[in-house]
């Protein structure tokens, strides 16, 4: 998953909580937290570590506007202007992620961002096997890239 794309996709390590029947991965930012809520709806996966896989392009700029995406406020490290985006990373989970931002957006390091995710694409992987949950056993390349991230 990781090796598809530029940049590459992000790898954030959680862990998964049940709050009112639905599953959740808590993000923070050392800024701020949020509750992510995730599609798995299998039973016994409470207290599991896991990694979440979100691609650059998937992370948004919040609005302010109720759209019902959860958003977390995490401070900028480093801005990356490539021309057709910018590129934004902060830290959440005590892991570098990158954000592939609109060029327009007016950012600098320091400043406090609200960004948000659709849980609906972010990609779940066992932390210790490397399989992607929801989905059985997950391939080759998906395993050997969480693997890679886990030694880095």
């Amino acid at each position: 998953a990781s090796f598809i794309g530029s940049p590459p996709m992000n790898f954030i390590p959680a862990r998964l909580a049940r709050q009112d029947g639905r599953l959740l991965a808590q993000l923070d930012s050392g800024q701020a937290r949020c509750e992510l809520p995730l599609g798995v709806a299998a039973e016994g996966l409470e207290g599991r570590e896991i990694i979440l896989g979100i691609r650059p392009e998937q992370i948004t700029q919040g609005t302010g506007e109720g759209n019902g995406l959860p958003g977390i406020r995490a401070d900028v490290q480093v801005t990356e202007p490539t021309g057709p985006d910018l590129l934004v990373f902060v830290t959440l989970n005590q892991t570098k992620v990158c954000c592939r931002l609109a060029p327009d957006i007016t950012c600098r390091v320091g400043d406090s961002l609200n960004l948000q995710f659709d849980p609906a694409r972010v990609l779940l992987f066992d932390a210790a096997s490397g399989e992607r949950l929801g989905l059985g056993a997950g391939n080759a390349s998906v395993k050997d890239n969480v693997a890679h991230f886990k030694s880095r």
